[in-house]
């Protein structure tokens, strides 16, 4: 579900999600504005649903590069492959990180498309410099990664260096 503000669909965004929770047993993947996530995690728990909440930036251009930054509240590690997989398909000039926090845990999804990693950009590389940030570690495929971050606290510092270290990554 998208949902941006002033359009009055949150409470049929709402519905459908409860819907698709009872019918799949599943959660459904929230998509909002940063300013806007909040407001769902009220919603979640006003009508009891089973979402996960996910602000994505617009993409920032690095030497060509279509890079995405995203991070997520109460998601699962195969949540967020599925998505990492899901923008990985969106182009091969691709380069994503989504962060995701359960709890006291969190997980990073690092991907690549294939002009990125033609420029020496790796998913496994990005993951693993960044996790490091964060006290944690990883790696993976240089077009798709995974790590864990061991300090939480410093996950929103460890997110904030992405540009900066996708830019050291390119040869």
């Amino acid at each position: 579900i998208g949902d941006v503000v002033g359009l009055g669909k949150t409470i049929t965004a709402c519905a459908i999600a409860k819907i698709y929770e009872t019918t799949y047993a599943s959660s459904t993947l929230v998509i909002c504005p940063a300013n806007l996530q909040d407001m769902w995690r009220k919603y979640a728990i006003k009508y009891d649903l089973k979402v996960d909440i996910m602000s994505m930036s617009k993409p920032i251009d690095v030497d060509g590069l279509e890079l995405y930054v995203a991070k997520i509240e109460g998601t699962t590690p195969d949540a967020l492959r599925s998505m990492g997989d899901d923008i990985k398909n969106k182009s091969d000039d691709v380069v994503a990180l989504i962060a995701g926090v359960n709890g006291e845990k969190a997980n990073l999804v690092a991907v690549c498309g294939k002009n990125a990693i033609a420029k020496g950009v790796k998913a496994g590389d990005l993951v693993r410099e960044i996790a490091k940030l964060a006290g944690g570690g990883g790696g993976g495929r240089p077009d798709s990664a995974m790590a864990g971050a061991k300090d939480i606290s410093k996950l929103d510092d460890a997110i904030a260096a992405v540009e900066q270290t996708v830019k050291s990554l390119i040869k």
